[in-house]
């Protein structure tokens, strides 16, 4: 019995590796999100999908996973008033990956922003921006930054470098 746990419990350990270790899962994006068509409801599988400590402990090293995760009840009150604004209907959208290593390694094909993150991400962790259009040629949308795919489901972690940015005092 004791062994048939342990079995259990590594191949869930290995899935989580491989779900996390820069799998470009971009096509399930697209196909995911895709039958999301007004920011209301994605705005609503936002609020559904934000992380809990123990999913910010595998994307963030260490303290970091507990400073970010204390900034998401800002997000959700942001949430919420997005809720309340005129509805934006969608026809098409557009999914960007990115990982940590590129971060890392200065790749320039994620938000500049999380340039601040250098240091503060797990390996591995693979990062998808969804750009929700209005009209399918659109060049630019509704972005939701950043959604991360993690144990079979899509989270949403809101702007993970705001948390990081130095404040600036301010001006008396």
């Amino acid at each position: 019995m004791k062994k048939t746990i342990l079995i259990v419990l590594c191949l869930l350990l290995l899935q989580s590796i491989n779900n996390l270790h820069g799998q470009d899962n971009s096509e399930l994006a697209k196909k995911y999100f895709s039958k999301y068509h007004n920011n209301k409801a994605i705005t609503e599988l936002c609020l559904k999908s934000l992380p809990t400590l123990e999913e910010c402990k595998l994307i963030f090293k260490g303290h970091y996973a507990i400073v970010y995760y204390s900034s998401l009840e800002d997000w959700k009150k942001k949430l919420n008033e997005q809720l309340t604004k005129e509805d934006i209907k969608f026809t098409n959208g557009r999914v960007e990956y990115f990982t940590a290593e590129d971060i890392e390694h200065k790749k320039g094909n994620y938000p500049l922003a999380m340039q601040v993150l250098e240091n503060k991400l797990q390996p591995g962790v693979a990062f998808y921006d969804i750009i929700m259009l209005k009209n399918k040629g659109d060049k630019s949308g509704v972005d939701y930054k950043s959604v991360v795919y993690l144990n079979g489901k899509w989270i949403f972690f809101p702007k993970p470098w705001i948390p990081f940015i130095p404040k600036t005092p301010e001006k008396k």
